[in-house]
């Protein structure tokens, strides 16, 4: 791949990925931005950090930290994808834990990133943060953006405990990936939501004008991916 080609892709090519995205949504549909852009995250699942208390925005000294490292990430994003694209989204998602995850750790904050799929591969979009400890909001997410079809998500969950997607990460029918750290185990894990497969059973897509996705029935369509599961 031509040097500067994926850094163009990931941030001078923003807007014409997300008006690719928005065209290609109908009001309702699976791939809607209502259905896709949920903030991650719950109270009653990953809301709460480790002391009990709501979730926060990050002071300004925090903040400031995890912008620096962000921008670390996203040029090691650029880079990696300089030498080829991912081959699955699984693979995309595997580096964006091996590589983004410490970042939560640090600060206590989400981040998350989309994956999309191009006929020579995977590429991921800008790894965004709203500088919150328990959710990602809809605005922020629309900044990761890149050429080619979404198909997949990644996020992280920054409370201690929060091992498992929450109910409102089941809301999407796109492929979906958490990192997160358990009590009992000291390494960090990734799991994995095939939202395609979780809602074809139910016979109906993401719509507020339909029931929601229960915790259970989407249990059965999460598994672990490596580490700390």
């Amino acid at each position: 791949m031509a040097k500067g080609y994926a850094k163009s892709m990931l941030f001078n090519g923003a807007m014409k990925g997300l008006s690719h995205l928005q065209n290609r949504a109908s009001t309702n549909g699976p791939d809607s931005a209502k259905a896709v852009d949920n903030t991650q995250g719950s109270n009653s699942a990953d809301g709460h950090t480790a002391s009990g208390e709501s979730g926060h925005y990050l002071g300004d000294t925090d903040r400031a930290a995890l912008a620096k490292s962000m921008d670390t990430l996203n040029q090691q994003l650029i880079k990696r994808m300089e030498s080829g694209l991912f081959k699955s989204h699984k693979e995309a998602a595997e580096w964006l834990h091996d590589n983004g995850f410490v970042l939560t750790e640090q600060s206590g904050a989400e981040i998350y990133a989309r994956i999309f799929e191009r006929a020579d591969g995977f590429a991921v979009g800008t790894v965004i943060t709203s500088y919150h400890t328990s959710r990602i909001d809809v605005v922020d997410m629309s900044r990761s953006v890149s050429s080619g079809r979404l198909v997949a998500d990644w996020h992280t969950h920054p409370a201690v405990g929060a091992a498992n997607f929450s109910q409102q990460d089941y809301q999407t029918r796109l492929d979906r990936y958490v990192s997160f750290k358990d009590y009992w185990n000291p390494s960090s894990g990734l799991r994995h939501y095939d939202g395609f497969k979780a809602w074809s059973t139910l016979g109906y897509n993401p719509s507020p004008a339909l029931p929601d996705m229960t915790l259970d029935h989407g249990d059965k369509f999460s598994s672990c991916i490596k580490g700390g599961c």
